[in-house]
């Protein structure tokens, strides 16, 4: 690809919690699911690592739900000064993320990878209400995991 078709995706990578996580590998990530999208940048992503009690806050606040989540997404898709558009914000929560990785028997990492795809994923639109679009999205994770090496 030449540097003047470069796409240029900016994340921002939070982590509030103690767990070690490699903003790098997060970058990679959400990067390989935009391209794997075939996304055109510049854009902004933020990535938030968080604590249940954060996560309980938010679902609460956003979805009327009262218990922590493992992801949210909250799409934004707006243009920023400079012609930037922010395509919005992933939330993480750790806790639930490590319960479910040992439920299903992967690494920590392998769970947080699938959280942020599955993120990003609903902030380009997809959505996993009904049972077609589910699967139509899992199945878009795990190509796009497979891409990434990660499994």
């Amino acid at each position: 690809m030449s540097p003047s078709k470069k796409t240029l995706f900016q994340v921002d990578v939070q982590n509030t919690t103690s767990a070690r996580i490699s903003r790098a590998a997060v970058r990679r990530t959400v990067q390989g699911t935009l391209e794997a999208e075939s996304v055109v940048g510049p854009l902004q992503i933020g990535v938030l690592f968080c604590g249940e009690q954060k996560m309980r806050s938010l679902n609460s606040r956003y979805r009327n739900r009262d218990y922590p989540t493992d992801v949210l997404a909250f799409a934004q898709d707006e243009c920023a000064p400079g012609g930037m558009r922010i395509l919005g914000d992933v939330v993480v929560c750790v806790p639930v993320a490590r319960r479910q990785a040992r439920q299903y028997g992967h690494s920590l990492w392998a769970e947080l990878a699938l959280l942020t795809v599955h993120g990003v994923l609903h902030l380009l639109g997809y959505e996993d209400g009904r049972k077609e679009d589910k699967e139509e999205m899992q199945a878009r994770q795990e190509e796009i995991l497979s891409q990434l090496g990660v499994g």
